[in-house]
Order: structure tokens, then C-alpha cells, then sequence
């Protein structure tokens, strides 16, 4: 459920209105609102989309906008090289979580901690795997043998 808000929160940003990235056309008025029903939290933003709270954003940039710093208290990691294309947001601390849910999962190719601990991304989901180990405050412009190959994330492993 979580990676089709993702969806319907980019198709929204994106300004694809009601047609969808991929998945043809989506009532997200009506999907929205189930989505909510069922206790999840989202709040469409107009450069993207935040779950739960905050405690996860997704942050698509405009054509003529940069895609800015990643925030304090916060791990980034960005679809492309030298933090360019969406960028998603974590704050949850010592929570494995999966980036498949957030429409994430083998895309990452930049990075960024923002936080006060260390945090790592997993080769596979539920935290398994090779790891690669973000310092805090630490950045990295490529992923190197670990590019588009992240599938879960935790913040202070």
C-alpha cells in the first residue's frame, strides 16, 4: 500500500494529475481516502509527499528547482549521482525499513547523513545483507559497487 501512495504522491508532484506514472489511471481522490481509513498517513505535498508524519518524505524536484540539502535529523538518499532526481527523507532511529515501501528499493545512488548517529543501507530488505555504513554527517556523491543496489534503510544501526 505504502508504494502505491508513493506512486499516486509522485503522479500528484509530477503533475500527471489523475494518469499515474505506471500503473494507468488511479482515482487518487478515492485511494487516498481509503488509504486513510485504514489508519495510514499521508499528506501530498506539491514537490512530493510525507508518510506518517514526517517520519518519512519523498521530495521530487521541479524542472527549474535544485533538489536542496538534505535537512539536519535526517539520512537522504537520492535516485541519482551527486544528489540529483527524488530525494527520500528518513528519520525513524532503530527501525529496519524497507525501501520497496517507499518506491526506493535499488535506486539509491547518492547519499547524505544529516543525523546526530550512524545509519546504514542493506543490501536486502529486512535489513539483510551487504551494509554500507553512513557516518554521521558523512556524504557521498556516488554508491559505487553499491549503486541502485540498496533495499532497506535503518537510521542509528
Amino acid at each position: 500500500m505504502k508504494l502505491l501512495l508513493a506512486t499516486i504522491a509522485l503522479s500528484i508532484a509530477a503533475g500527471c494529475g489523475e494518469g499515474g506514472l505506471e500503473n494507468g489511471p488511479l482515482e487518487i481522490e478515492s485511494l487516498i481516502t481509503s488509504a486513510r481509513e485504514r489508519g495510514l498517513s499521508i499528506e501530498v505535498k506539491p514537490n512530493g509527499a510525507s508518510f506518517n508524519g514526517g517520519e518519512v518524505e519523498i521530495v521530487v524536484p521541479s524542472e527549474t528547482q535544485a533538489t536542496g540539502p538534505c535537512p539536519s535529523s535526517r539520512v537522504c538518499i537520492w535516485k541519482d549521482s551527486d544528489f540529483q532526481g527524488n530525494r527520500y527523507q528518513f528519520s525513524d532511529r532503530d527501525i529496519c525499513q524497507n525501501l520497496n515501501d517507499y518506491g526506493a528499493s535499488d535506486v539509491a545512488s547518492s547519499w547524505n547523513n544529516g543525523t546526530s548517529v550512524t545509519s546504514c543501507l542493506y543490501e536486502h530488505r529486512d535489513c539483510g545483507g551487504k551494509v554500507l555504513i553512513m557516518s554521521s554527517g558523512a556524504k557521498g556523491s556516488g554508491m559505487g559497487s553499491f549503486n541502485d543496489k540498496a533495499s532497506s534503510i535503518r537510521v542509528k544501526c
